[in-house]
């Protein structure tokens, strides 16, 4: 059972990899993979299901087919082909930053004491 998830998996990458240098057929590559998700109750990688809109199966070209923007902690993919809007938040990303920061700022206060 694990190995069946497993191949399912390296499909879904391997699909959705295709369906970014073929654009001719990467809505039918975005169909199957997601196809393949459902049958074999495989989740879809979270940083591939930022690629393709769960409505119309358009894999997008940020710039061409879909409008990418941050607000309130979240980032909005647009599809302009349906208009579907998918939301996600990057509460991570940012607590990500703040630890970087909050160590920066550390590590410039105990350099300023030892100067001392």
């Amino acid at each position: 059972m694990i190995d069946q998830k497993k191949i399912a998996l390296r499909h879904i990458k391997e699909l959705l990899e295709e369906a970014e240098k073929n654009t001719e057929f990467a809505k039918r590559y975005v169909h199957l993979a997601r196809n393949i998700s459902k049958r074999t109750k495989t989740p879809i990688p979270s940083g591939l299901k930022r690629r393709f809109c769960k409505k119309c199966s358009t894999f997008f070209i940020i710039g061409e087919n879909c409008r990418v923007r941050t607000t309130n902690g979240k980032v909005s993919y647009t599809c302009l082909e349906c208009k579907n809007v998918q939301r996600f938040p990057y509460i991570k990303e940012q607590k990500q930053k703040r630890a970087s920061l909050a160590r920066a700022y550390s590590a410039k206060s105990e350099h300023k004491q030892i100067k001392q």
